[in-house]
């Protein structure tokens, strides 16, 4: 998006600011409709307002100030919440009851419910018990870990010059500031909302006492006290002062001001690269209502271009932004989008600061970008069914949101999620004297008071593609309606007035896909009607360092790719070979993605997708599910070059995710809380966007582990070290490893397996880790831990609702998925799973491109028949001459070909099994091996191989000479210790690996060397060979 006409506005902004001397607040050129002014009447954000409001509704109001009362000497009326809000521990205590006092707040405004209004006065009047039984102003719930109250940390310590602050910790606290921000934010909103003055007193005085904490400390120690985070305190400052016209909240506002961020950025560098998103967007956020309290020109720059490098340098396609919650280099999204990304807080902040914006810069980028964070994350970060909201939204492959439990958890995202979609209304209308601005196309109503004008928009967008607008107005007036032409809106965008086509008005200088507004300037009257028609097209979305890695977007609407149902945290992982890519590269996507038919918004790949084609829909309607939200592109030939490389790569991951019991990611701060790091001299760090822990003398973590079984600790480092380390790991004390880091050019990420000692771990359920320094060195810098099983099978997964109506369960071998029906025992998955392992072990590029094909193994029930599989129903019933005019369930107990399948009774030897002796699993399997598995050259050692075998009188009579095909599969099976054909004529050879090598040792030798891992194998392009072999 062209940011060509906002940078204008914004130079003349600074240009008239920079005339003026005074401190008088410059005009808003863009006023949003107050939020009592609009009424939702319909819509997904709708349907979100109404899950937030039951929500609201349904918390406990004595349960939210538990915290706050013993903490004050009261007794609490009822137990406190837990989660981030225990009332016990080092926690965020006291958040969420802001969080709430604000949202009650603004659904009051944005629903004229008066139960809202009530909760918020019943909150405040307990605030103000609180704060009266303290006497000193301050009203927190906060403790350290030791249970310290917060008050007489602050006035004891900090007040006096006796800081220690970290990122998240300031004296033994968890962001205190932060939480207090909250509570200051939730008064202010209920003044100004629900009109309550205890309100504005509450907050006054309790502003009164964070003065007196910075009274004494000079610049340096409150910088030092603001490299905690700290949340919005400069702009609830500013915002008092606002509120009050008192000066010294002003005053209070600007010692809150971070320099280290906000000098730079009022040079316009971009210093966000490694900074924690959610502690740095609400300091830019007080920068702007700085900047709309006296028109300081510093903190109008700032607060644009942290915007603006955010927004287009730092985001996904769906609006959200950081991973693991932290910005990386900008334009640097390539490593960056899978795992933990796009945190809610981040994009609820985001809006606030873009509504804010628009007021004093009325562009369409700001409005288009609003559109895009709410439509895609905001809409995707709550479950329609339940209203739980999400604490992550990530935008990769194979991934899923992080729901929150709403009565357990009480994260961040769940105390802003309660304002979030409390302001939906928001900034879909804006006006300023005769004009009204249209930026959002949302179900509505709106009173625009100060034009005597009502209007309702009638619309189902996002999925439709129109709105009307219908104008009630007392008396004919002249006026402007400017209606934003989105950026995604093509040739086909058109205004009718009264049913008349209105001639395109949008500025002629506007760059293709670019928004801009579309103004109607005439005198309207009473029963007026305005149609919009926005018609959406497919477009990629490419990042800036991967223009082959793509989102794809259907109008402001980011498709994702829906990967099965998460029913619970059992859900099994996804196959890393079921996130397709396109071999679509270069090509129109209206040629390989079309339109489903009856379902708006839902797409299907056409004859491009690699292992699978994919539905894609909305982004925002992907509830519970894994997803893709951004793909890959391949050229037919890129793919052959990449699809190898691809496999090995995610059959590792997967094999390493299968056996992992738990991984800390070092340097992010809920992570090491979680599993309790420890250390001296020891600090978190970021290296090619990705966290780590250094140090120099100690550091530790403590890992759970399964006792009694093998286990392993994987360590990941990087050949970045500028000079050599050594270091010690210690389990629980003892020595385990020795590790030595030199720095290797180029920079490269690597693994470090330490195998664990069995009888460190016995009857343990957990152990300490500890990192120590050695030799007078430091420990190099450690990117994640994880503590796997060794060598484990990974766990049967169920897979629901069943796939084709028939498959119930699957056993993942390293991409290739072992399924069967549910009346299969989950023993025969496992015997296959070891029947695999006895072919592939030694191969991994046969695995690979098998991977690569597709193959799969089907197990037949015992009490099932051949054509009950899917993929032979069409066969049921059927004489085949090929089988003696037998059907496909009297000849056979499994098939061959990609999808090859066995016989439950045979993988088990049960007594039914009718080739009891032969094993069919092997058998079958060995054909797909043949024929999608190696390649041409190394088939035709096979063949000429049978050649010799067969010119040498071996093999008479057996099922083995028949054909190229049923020799490798026999002897396949003969190698690996099973019979063969026990009809053959002749001498036959005795059972297994001797038998075979006694009887053919020429065919021995060449089978010995392929199963061996002697022979190797290249990578092969994916075939869409499916021939079926008995």
């Amino acid at each position: 998006m062209s940011l060509n006409r906002l940078l204008t506005c914004q130079m003349t902004l600074l240009a008239i600011v920079h005339a003026a001397p005074n401190p008088t607040p410059p005009p808003a050129l863009a006023r949003a409709l107050p939020l009592s002014a609009v009424r939702l009447t319909g819509g997904p954000l709708k349907q979100a307002q109404d899950l937030n409001g039951e929500y609201l509704l349904s918390l406990d109001i004595d349960r939210l100030v538990a915290g706050y009362r013993l903490r004050a000497g009261l007794e609490a009326k009822a137990k406190g919440y837990g989660g981030w809000d225990s009332v016990e521990g080092k926690q965020l205590t006291g958040h969420i009851a802001g969080h709430y006092l604000s949202g009650v707040s603004l659904m009051y405004a944005a629903t004229g419910d008066e139960r809202f209004k009530q909760r918020a006065e019943q909150l405040v009047s307990q605030f103000k018990e609180v704060q009266d039984k303290r006497g000193t102003g301050y009203l927190g719930a906060l403790t350290d870990a030791q249970g310290r109250d917060a008050a007489g940390i602050f006035e004891q310590e900090v007040a006096a010059g006796k800081i220690h602050s970290g990122g998240f910790d300031l004296n033994g606290m968890w962001s205190p500031y932060y939480v207090l921000h909250k509570t200051y934010a939730g008064l202010r909103d209920a003044y100004r909302f629900v009109g309550s003055k205890t309100a504005l007193e509450l907050e006054v005085k309790f502003a009164a006492w964070a003065e007196r904490v910075f009274a004494k400390l000079d610049a340096a120690q409150i910088q030092s006290i603001l490299n905690t985070e700290f949340g919005g305190m400069n702009e609830v400052m500013v915002d008092l002062y606002v509120d009050t016209g008192d000066a010294r909240w002003l005053d209070l506002s600007r010692k809150f001001e971070h320099h280290i961020i906000t000098d730079g950025l009022q040079q316009q560098k971009d210093i966000l690269a490694g900074k924690h998103g959610n502690t740095q967007i609400p300091k830019l956020l007080g920068s702007m209502e700085r900047y709309a309290a006296t028109g300081d020109a510093a903190d109008l720059t700032a607060a644009t271009f942290f915007w603006e490098r955010v927004a287009h340098h730092h985001s996904y396609a769906t609006g959200g932004d950081g991973k693991d919650e932290y910005f990386g280099e900008p334009d640097h999204f390539n490593d960056r989008i899978d795992g933990r990304t796009a945190e809610t807080c981040n994009v609820y902040n985001m809006l606030k600061l873009t509504r804010r914006l628009f007021a004093y810069a009325p562009s369409a980028a700001y409005a288009d970008f609003q559109e895009r964070a709410l439509f895609n994350h905001i809409l995707g970060s709550i479950d329609p069914q339940n209203g739980s909201t999400c604490y992550m939204v990530p935008v990769g492959r194979g991934v899923e949101r992080e729901y929150s439990d709403m009565l357990g958890s009480f994260t961040c995202c769940v105390g802003s999620g309660m304002e979030s979609h409390a302001l939906h209304g928001d900034g879909i209308y804006h006006e300023n004297g005769n004009q009204l601005w249209i930026n959002l196309y949302v179900p509505s109503t709106a009173t625009w008071q100060a034009a005597g004008v009502k209007l309702e928009m009638r619309t189902d967008f996002p999925l439709g593609e129109a709105a009307s607008l219908h104008l009630k107005l007392a008396a004919a007036k002249e006026f402007t309606l400017a209606l934003r032409k989105p950026w995604w809106a093509g040739a086909g965008f058109a205004v009718k007035i009264n049913g008349l086509t209105v001639p395109g008005k949008a500025p002629a200088d506007v760059p293709a896909n670019t928004g801009s507004f579309v103004e109607l300037r005439r005198t309207w009257h009473d029963g007026d009607t305005v149609e919009i028609a926005l018609p959406k097209s497919l477009q990629l979305e490419p990042l800036p360092d991967n223009a082959n890695r793509v989102a794809i977007l259907w109008g402001p609407l980011v498709l994702a790719g829906k990967l099965g149902a998460v029913t619970g945290p059992g859900t099994p992982a996804v196959d890393p070979k079921a996130v397709p890519v396109f071999v679509a590269a270069g090509r129109p996507i209206d040629e390989w993605l079309k339109p489903v038919a009856g379902q708006a918004g839902v797409f299907r790949s056409i004859g491009v997708g690699r292992d699978a084609e994919v539905e894609l829909m909305p982004f925002y309607q992907l509830q519970r599910h894994r997803y893709a939200a951004y793909w890959d592109l391949f050229t037919p030939q890129s793919w052959q070059e990449k699809s190898a490389d691809i496999a090995r790569q995610r059959e590792r991951q997967l094999k390493l995710e299968a056996a992992t019991v738990a991984f800390v990611q070092p340097g992010e701060m809920q992570p090491e809380r979680d599993f309790h790091q420890q250390g001296e001299d020891t600090a978190p760090d970021r290296v090619m966007g990705r966290a780590c822990r250094r140090g120099s003398k100690w550091f530790s973590f403590d890992m759970p582990v399964e006792a009694g079984k093998p286990m392993a600790l994987v360590a990941t480092y990087t050949r970045d070290e500028w000079r050599k380390r050594t270091f010690d790991i210690l389990l629980d004390g003892k020595k385990v490893a020795e590790q030595v880091i030199e720095q290797r050019g180029p920079q490269q990420f690597f693994d470090v397996e330490y195998p664990l000692p069995a009888a460190a771990l016995q009857d343990k359920s957990k152990v300490t880790l500890r990192f120590e320094a050695t030799g007078g060195n430091e420990i190099a810098a450690v990117f994640g831990l994880r503590m796997i099983r060794r060598e484990a099978m990974p766990a049967i997964q169920a897979i629901a609702p069943p796939e084709k109506e028939f498959f119930s369960k699957q056993l993942d071998y390293h991409g290739i998925p072992i399924k069967a029906h549910a009346v299969v025992s989950d023993a025969a998955l496992r015997e296959a799973y070891q029947r695999l392992d006895m072919l592939m072990e030694h191969q991994p590029v046969v695995l690979a491109n098998l991977v690569v094909a597709g193959a799969q193994l089907h197990i037949i029930g015992k009490e099932q028949v051949t054509s009950d599989l899917p993929e032979h129903r069409h066969m049921k019933g059927q004489k085949i001459d090929s089988y003696g005019g037998k059907t496909v369930d009297e000849r056979t107990r499994g098939l061959g070909g990609l999808l090859t399948s066995c016989g439950e009774e045979n993988l088990l030897r049960l007594d039914k099994d009718h080739y009891h002796g032969r094993d069919i699993c092997i058998h079958e399997f060995a054909h797909n091996i043949r024929n999608a598995g190696i390649t041409a050259e190394v088939r035709k050692r096979f063949d000429e191989q049978r050649e010799r075998s067969i010119k040498n009188n071996l093999w008479v009579g057996s099922y083995a000479a028949s054909n190229p095909d049923e020799f490798f599969a026999e002897l396949t099976m003969w190698y690996l210790g099973t019979f063969g054909d026990m009809g053959m004529k002749g001498p036959k050879p005795e059972n297994g690996k001797d038998g075979l090598k006694k009887y053919d040792p020429e065919a021995y030798a060449l089978f010995d060397d392929f199963y061996s891992g002697r022979i190797q194998i290249a990578a092969l392009e994916a075939s869409a060979d499916r021939q079926s072999h008995e």
